[in-house]
């Protein structure tokens, strides 16, 4: 029963998304002659998801010899364990299913458009660059009408607007690191102003991989890029089953909220909100420790591979005393995930830990939609 319910909840979302888009769904590049279902053909490699990962997603931070390895690749399917592998080879607890590396890399990306962006997005701006590859600076100076405001007594005063971004320590640049960034056009769009030395060493980035290579050498054989390591499995087998199983279980009830912040052409930040109220949590006397809740979301695509695994246990606070005030009234996870801009399931299934109380929450969300 599982499988055919499954099943018909994919074959159902994917008719109610994708019907209106069907007579689009596949065209033809005028520069290959070929035909791909989803999108044109490109000599970046693949449909134009995969030239707006390797152009905007990735652009700083992916090395010469993944670049090259990337372009060599001769099918979706390998192009889609080449990205897995990719973050995977930057996952600093690949023992979880969380890898801050990619979530802190799109937070910086969605930060950089906010903060960065002027007649192109913040994310190729040279102030964004700085900021995806390296963090947010120590400190940063502001000048409105030049360095003459610093009352300096170079000989050489700019009178552009101008930020200076310091950095106690950058690894693989130095110490005490100062970049400029000057507005000349008066217009937002700041440019990196500093001498050829740190130019060079600021955009030369070694991979930021765990164990990484030197990543200089051209590679002829693409396929050691694409082996994608054991993945984790859950903690939570039980919700995993019934998940599976698509059981109406509603013995607890939570909210839960979606919203998607559009980082790239090619992928989004999906804030995910899950809310309980303390009151419909069993507080359970005689029992040791504090009560909590096991909680495990998946996204799932249209054809239904799993893209994405999160899962947490809260721990709640008791019904009295001072945590029971009104403002901890509520029980609140956050995720936020870096999706690809697609329709998917998201599943989210939550048990009390002393308990057989808990729901499960599927709904078809849209990612990156315009």
């Amino acid at each position: 029963m599982s499988h055919s319910l499954r099943l018909g909840f994919l074959i159902a979302v994917a008719i109610f998304l994708f019907c209106p888009a069907l007579s689009t769904s596949q065209t033809q590049d005028k520069g290959t002659g070929q035909k791909i279902a989803g999108g044109n053909l490109t000599l970046d490699g693949g449909v134009p998801f995969y030239r707006a990962w390797l152009q905007q997603d990735v652009i700083w931070i992916i090395t010469d010899e993944e670049r090259a390895a990337f372009k060599l690749l001769k099918s979706d399917e390998e192009r889609d364990h080449f990205i897995e592998a990719f973050w995977a080879r930057r996952d600093p607890t690949p023992n979880t299913f969380e890898n801050e590396f990619k979530d802190e890399h799109y937070r910086r990306i969605v930060y950089a458009n906010e903060h960065f962006g002027s007649a192109i997005p913040g994310w190729r701006s040279d102030r964004g660059r700085m900021y995806i590859v390296y963090g947010p600076p120590d400190e940063i100076k502001s000048y409105l009408t030049g360095r003459a405001e610093e009352k300096t007594t170079e000989r050489e005063v700019s009178s552009y607007p101008l930020e200076v971004w310091h950095y106690g320590h950058l690894e693989g640049v130095g110490q005490d690191v100062a970049i400029e960034f000057v507005d000349v056009c008066g217009c937002g769009d700041y440019r990196m102003r500093v001498s050829e030395d740190l130019r060079d060493a600021l955009l030369y980035v070694p991979g930021r991989l765990i164990g990484a290579r030197d990543g200089r050498e051209e590679p002829g054989d693409p396929r050691p890029y694409i082996v994608v390591g054991n993945r984790p499995k859950t903690k939570y087998k039980d919700l995993e089953d019934k998940l599976n199983a698509r059981v109406n279980w509603k013995t607890l009830p939570f909210e839960v909220s979606i919203d998607t912040v559009r980082a790239t052409d090619a992928t989004s930040l999906v804030p995910i909100m899950i809310t309980l109220q303390k009151g419909d949590i069993t507080f359970a006397e005689g029992i040791s420790g504090r009560p909590g809740l096991n909680i495990l979301g998946r996204v799932i695509t249209l054809t239904g591979h799993v893209a994405e695994v999160f899962e947490d246990t809260l721990e709640v606070g008791g019904p009295r005393g001072p945590e029971s005030s009104s403002n901890t009234a509520t029980v609140i996870l956050e995720k936020t995930l870096a999706l690809r801009n697609a329709h998917y399931g998201i599943e989210i299934a939550v048990q009390e830990v002393n308990s057989d109380r808990g729901g499960i929450w599927i709904r078809a969300v849209t990612v990156g939609g315009r």
